[in-house]
């Protein structure tokens, strides 16, 4: 005797897949942005000899969630909140200036809905992943940045973004009053820096939730049968 699944059942099943596969893309779609909306501060700095490029004290004071599961677009205060970051060694030299992956980013700080508190201290930790890039010209520097780095648990539960891997990829940083010594060493005052991170992409796993689905799908066909035949 053959046993076939019915087109009902089929439909069924793949709405549950479609919803399934939905629902992961859109947490891992979101972004926990960072930012110095009324507040800009530190300073960026290049020994010239060979040392990292190094960011510190950088200011910030709002966080917004972005396509995230709870809290979308709900913008925090960010108080007292700061940037800090090491790369890894300098590659290349004005004006256009390459420093290795590897170092260090942490983001410290207070975070704020209104008067309650989400969490108090380290909010960000994380690496470069890849080369850093900027360019220092007649007195003004940009840096941007790609890495991997976690979000302190309170803050990502927030926003409904439940996972511990996340990567940085819209890190952009710009000084001015940027003085340029004779070993090509820098240092700058920083007027704009942001930060926008987000949950690793991961691959879905069709075949295990495919096969459950057909699972259910079979044994809910084959009751049906059973009571037809009855």
């Amino acid at each position: 005797m053959t046993l076939t699944i019915s087109n009902k059942v089929l439909g069924l099943a793949a709405v549950a897949t479609a919803s399934i596969v939905s629902f992961a893309g859109s947490a891992e779609a979101a972004v926990i942005q960072f930012d110095d909306k009324t507040v800009h501060g530190g300073t960026i700095s290049y020994n010239g000899t060979g040392g990292s490029l190094v960011g510190k004290d950088l200011l910030l004071d709002t966080v917004l969630g972005i396509d995230t599961v709870l809290n979308n677009k709900k913008e925090l205060s960010c108080v007292g909140c700061k940037l800090n970051f090491v790369t890894g060694a300098n590659i290349s030299e004005t004006p256009l200036y390459e420093f290795a992956s590897g170092g260090s980013v942490t983001i410290t700080g207070k975070i704020l809905d209104g008067l309650t508190e989400i969490v108090n201290g380290t909010l960000l930790t994380g690496t470069f992943t890849e080369n850093i890039f900027g360019n220092v010209a007649n007195g003004f520097a940009v840096f941007t940045g790609i890495g991997v780095n976690s979000v302190n648990s309170a803050l990502s539960s927030y926003y409904g973004v439940n996972a511990t891997d996340f990567t940085f990829a819209q890190t952009s940083i710009a000084a001015k009053n940027v003085k340029v010594e004779k070993n090509r060493g820098f240092t700058g005052t920083v007027t704009n820096t942001d930060f926008d991170t987000k949950p690793v992409q991961t691959t879905p796993e069709p075949t295990a939730t495919l096969g459950l689905l057909a699972v259910g799908a079979f044994a809910a066909n084959s009751a049906a049968k059973r009571k037809k035949q009855a």
